[in-house]
């Protein structure tokens, strides 16, 4: 069976399912299921800690989202948008169930739950260049670690990156060391910032990008510009008039969050 027919026959199963959910309940629907993952690095035994949100409907293959935070922030921060993809995407139009995704958020190295290094620890505060600079491939073994377990069913052909601020280099930078991803979106990067430069990985990544930056945030308005001219019919560029900065971009603003899950999950 191709891809084409399995697509068709897995939208009709959710349409049935769909009508008979909104047929027999009249409450919130709020189908996703939170299950707490750990991972521990070989290299230096850190702990890395991540969220993976489990939608309902398991469907031949699910696609992914990975979700990576700001510098002294964790998980959580995308939370807004987590429940912005339950009630449009999964818990919508039926026929969206099919674009309805995983979604793991991880807490950064040295960030949230993630900062023990077997009997060490490891911190945001200490700006360590050389911690920070291990995170694309501390995410990189997580995810390779998931795709192994093949009860998740994921779509290896739909996996995708959002990155807000330092998660937003490391987003780009992560598709070096996992190169079946096929979208990024970048909120609020920067030319440099702790050591991580994205410049190389925009060069190099031949799937789509979509950028976010505030017009009144200088250094990632900026940097955003110098990033979209690498190559304009891949990276789309969204300047925003407005001062916020990373994942506040999304979660202070209901048009971008619309415009990047659109464009993230429901345009192939």
């Amino acid at each position: 069976m191709n891809k084409k027919v399995r697509h068709l026959l897995s939208v009709a199963i959710l349409i049935v399912l769909g009508t008979f959910y909104q047929n027999s309940y009249s409450g919130t629907f709020n189908p996703y299921e939170t299950k707490e993952l750990s991972f521990t690095i070989k290299s230096d035994s850190l702990r890395l800690y991540g969220d993976l949100q489990i939608p309902p409907f398991f469907l031949d293959q699910t696609p992914l989202v990975i979700a990576l935070h700001m510098n002294r922030n964790n998980s959580r921060s995308y939370n807004d948008f987590i429940s912005f993809v339950d009630g449009n995407i999964c818990g919508g139009n039926p026929v969206k169930m099919y674009y309805c995704p995983y979604i793991i958020a991880f807490d950064l190295r040295g960030h949230g739950r993630s900062t023990t290094k077997g009997q060490d620890t490891t911190t945001y505060e200490d700006r360590d260049e050389n911690e920070y600079k291990k995170i694309p491939s501390d995410i990189a073994y997580a995810v390779n670690e998931m795709l192994s377990d093949t009860s998740l069913n994921i779509d290896t052909n739909r996996i995708y990156v959002i990155g807000a601020s330092v998660g937003a280099n490391v987003a780009i930078m992560l598709t070096e060391h996992l190169p079946i991803v096929s979208k990024v979106v970048m909120l609020s990067p920067g030319e440099k910032y702790i050591g991580l430069e994205p410049a190389r990985a925009l060069k190099l990544f031949d799937g789509k990008v979509l950028i976010f930056a505030g017009k009144e945030d200088n250094y990632s308005y900026h940097s955003s510009q110098n990033f979209a001219k690498i190559d304009t019919t891949r990276i789309e560029l969204e300047i925003l008039e407005t001062g916020n900065h990373g994942t506040n971009i999304i979660n202070n603003d209901s048009t971008a969050m619309k415009r990047m899950v659109n464009w993230l999950l429901l345009y192939e």
